[in-house]
């Protein structure tokens, strides 16, 4: 056997050793990364896909330099492929040294050693390293020319993306010639001049430039930062097409603004706070929302709200309106003043607005996003939990993020519906009729009557009986006052009631951000005790008591971690709000087996589902799961405060006459006699429930239990329970309607 078979069979030779080498000593070495030249193709037409946005990405290229100044300029673009375009500006430049180290360099470094601009300490918006391959998203070849203020030079290098960067070549391989020539006197920038352009830029092309150049700063003025050597002056943005300027001043622009309904503002700091401000309906008031910034960070917000009919809009007509909210409506977020695309495009509805006014137990008052038109404005000082995708396409969904878009949504829902209440409409589907002092009608039309008895009668008989309908009308306006205070104590209940579910919408969100969190918490635990069993079997024979902790604490891990994975499952179906026959067995098995060991723990539940196929006609499994999830945790603090051993609960469920009939069961101790009529009213609860582990309720559960009911044609009732039981829950829904006829 040769030397080499042996080695090859004692030990496999290392990765990059060739098969014909002999040697222990050949047979280690180094390996290294290589990158493809199509890798920088790649990048460019992958990490930033649009045109219009490769177009944003080097203006912030330009605004990071300091520029105040920029141009984009097309030519021979509008009709055929093949134009070119090119980017000036009157910033910084760049050396040499600026090019090798800066953007010849991938993913560089180079902007997060430096945040901040030199010269008007702006926070750059380019820190990824990729926005030079916009060029490539656009055309074949580049050359960029560049100087810096008071080198007589100019700097030029060509790039030839087609011929010079070929599949199969090492990128480290390539030679990128550049050149010197005289600089023109005093100047300074950068030129980016692209040929060979992929795409038309025809006329809604160009009418996109023109918008997202108008977009790209926030609409509202906002304080120019002051740096340490002067003040920001801004700069401005040229589009020229085959020399026609383009983008001018819209000369609705600013008539579209002033038009605008109310104006709102969130100032999210240490309180988070709405301030709601109408001219056409004499409003200005502040409101404070539920919520903390811990995990966004300090941010604003400012838009413009659009009722589009006559007596909600001034200034322009209501098609003209709506002609500008097509091209501009949505809200926007900005960095440190400059756009973060795609947010408020015109197909994006990132805050589920559009979904929300198309669901079925939303708000009545207009919320799409085209009845908005504004800005969020965040920084990266004071957002650092806010970060961009690697394509500089939108943020990062962490939970941040979800904790902004849940303070966005619930500040723009709740400002549109204050403002429907100043507009004397009506805003929830669950709202009673706005109550109305009387006294002015009777008023009226007492003077009505009078005026008519006066002409048909003679004056003595006209004035003893209009003395009668005096008397008459003034009972009536008592009686009627009285009645309007029964209506607005109605309506206060209502109003603290819709203030409670949108503080416990917001909860909602924080759960699911909580949950995130925990299970990685979890999977670390889990992780850290496979680890110590590891360690405590590697040293022989385990303790039985530790044993026991060991196997205590890995259970505790596992139910945490059931009761994590279904409430994230529960929540993507909340959101998703997806309305669909509900197969009840399916529910239930899936019910028992995840969440009433977490919650129901030394509870024996039986549960079952005649005929098994059977179907609730189509509704959202979020709310079948919310009902189950409110009757067995009022079963459980029965139980708890009952205090005996025999803790079960039975869950069935039946066809009858079209329905579906669910009964949940308990041991507990009973509804209360004195609060069985009001059972299903909003904030009644059972105070005996306070000895329970899982605490006192709002009072809220069964409510929103009687109001799912109801908004399918269905119905909740206290009903007779069987024996051994002494509670029973009977809800009805409506059977899904083919199944009966199959």
């Amino acid at each position: 056997m040769s030397r080499q078979h042996r080695l090859s069979k004692g030990r496999p030779a290392a990765v990059g050793t060739s098969s014909h080498t002999v040697g222990v000593a050949a047979t280690r070495g180094t390996v290294h990364f290589g990158v493809d030249a199509r890798h920088i193709r790649q990048l460019g037409q992958e990490l930033v896909g649009d045109r219009t946005t490769a177009l944003t990405e080097m203006i912030k290229n330009a605004y990071d330099a300091d520029a105040t100044q920029v141009a984009l300029l097309f030519e021979k673009a509008t009709r055929r492929p093949g134009g070119t375009t090119e980017v000036r500006d009157d910033g910084s430049g760049m050396t040499l040294d600026d090019l090798k180290r800066g953007w010849m360099r991938i993913s560089t470094p180079v902007k997060d050693e430096q945040p901040v601009s030199p010269k008007y300490k702006r926070f750059r918006a380019g820190r990824k390293g990729i926005g030079r391959f916009a060029t490539e998203t656009l055309g074949r070849r580049l050359r960029l020319e560049t100087t810096v203020e008071g080198d007589p030079r100019l700097l030029i290098v060509d790039f030839d993306w087609e011929n010079d960067y070929p599949a199969g070549t090492d990128l480290h391989r390539i030679a990128n010639r550049y050149r010197y020539v005289r600089a023109p006197k005093e100047a300074h920038g950068t030129l980016l001049h692209i040929e060979g352009l992929y795409d038309v830029w025809d006329e809604p092309a160009r009418d996109r430039v023109n918008r997202a150049v108008r977009l790209l700063r926030p609409p509202f003025p906002v304080a120019r930062v002051v740096g340490a050597r002067r003040a920001d002056p801004g700069f401005s943005l040229r589009v020229e097409i085959d020399g026609v300027s383009q983008g001018g001043d819209d000369d609705n622009y600013d008539e579209f603004l002033a038009a605008a309904t109310a104006e709102l503002e969130i100032r999210a700091g240490r309180r988070i706070e709405l301030h709601l401000t109408s001219r056409r309906f004499d409003l200005d008031e502040t409101v404070r929302l539920p919520g903390s910034t811990r995990l966004t960070g300090p941010f604003t917000v400012k838009v413009a709200y659009f009722v589009y009919r006559r007596d909600s809009i001034g200034g322009i007509k209501v098609t003209v309106a709506r002609d500008m909210s097509r091209l501009y409506g949505g809200i926007r977020l900005y960095r440190d003043g400059l756009r973060v695309m795609p947010y408020g495009e015109a197909n994006d509805d990132w805050l589920g607005l559009d979904e929300l006014q198309g669901s079925r137990s939303s708000t009545l008052v207009p919320v799409r996003n085209f009845n908005w038109f504004g800005q969020v404005l965040i920084s990266r000082e004071k957002n650092p939990n806010l970060i961009d995708t690697a394509s500089r396409e939108g943020l990062v969904h962490s939970p941040a993020f979800w904790r902004l878009w849940a303070i966005l949504r619930d500040g723009f829902v709740r400002g549109a519906e204050r403002i429907g209440h100043a507009r004397n409409v009506k805003t929830r589907t669950s709202d009673k009729p706005t109550p109305r002092t009387h006294t002015a009608v009777l008023t009226k039309a007492r003077d009505e009557i009078v005026a008519t008895l006066k002409k048909e009668l003679t004056p003595g008989a006209a004035e003893k009986a209009g003395a009668l309908v005096t008397r008459a009308l003034a009972l009536a306006d008592t009686l009627a006052a009285e009645a309007d205070r029964d209506e607005q104590a109605y309506v206060e209940s209502l109003i603290g009631e819709i203030d409670l579910l949108r503080i416990l919408s917001s909860l909602g969100t924080s759960i699911a951000v909580f949950s995130h969190e925990v299970r990685s918490v979890l999977n670390n635990a889990n992780a850290a005790l496979m680890a110590l069993e590891r360690a405590v079997t590697r040293k022989g024979k385990v303790p039985a008591d530790v044993e026991r902790r060991l196997a205590d604490a890995r259970a505790s891990v596992e139910r945490l971690q059931e009761l994590s994975t279904y409430i994230d499952s529960y929540v993507s179906v909340s959101r998703r709000r997806e309305r669909k026959p509900q197969p009840l067995y399916t529910v239930l098995e899936d019910f028992s087996e995840r969440l009433t060991g977490t919650l129901a723990r030394n509870v024996k539940i039986e549960w079952e589902v005649k005929p098994q196929n059977l179907r609730t006609e189509p509704m959202t499994r979020s709310e079948l799961e919310t009902t189950l999830i409110n009757f067995l945790t009022n079963s459980v603090k029965a139980m708890d405060a009952e205090g005996h051993n025999e803790r079960r609960i039975q869950v069935s469920a039946h066809a009858a006459n079209g329905e579906v009939v669910m009964r949940f069961q308990d041991t507990g101790t009973g509804v209360d006699r004195s609060i069985r009529d009001r059972i299903f009213d909003a904030f009644i609860s059972d105070a005996k429930s306070s000895v329970s582990e899982l605490g006192v309720g709002t009072g809220l559960g069964l409510k929103i239990v009687a109001d799912i009911a109801d908004a399918y044609g269905g119905s909740i009732a206290l009903a007779g329970p069987s024996d051994g039981f002494t509670t029973c829950f009977e809800l009805r829904l409506p059977r899904w309607q083919k199944q009966v006829a199959g």
